[in-house]
């Protein structure tokens, strides 16, 4: 990633999916958001249809 800017990485873990703050990556003041909501973690499950947003990028999750 570029300096300073949010990173993350959805990794899978057995049958969940979960969204994960990289080290070293953007702002603490500023984690990735889920639904509206800061990150407060360092994972959090994710569901289908659940928005997440990085770096000014909104995406959707789902499940294929």
């Amino acid at each position: 990633g570029t300096p300073g800017s949010q990173m993350a990485v959805i990794a899978r873990r057995g049958q969940n999916y979960f969204l994960m703050r990289m080290s070293g990556g953007g702002s603490a003041n500023q984690p990735p958001v889920i639904n509206g909501q800061p990150l407060k973690s360092e994972s959090q499950q994710l569901k289908p249809g659940d928005v997440i947003e990085v770096s000014n990028t909104q995406m959707r999750f789902e499940e294929a």
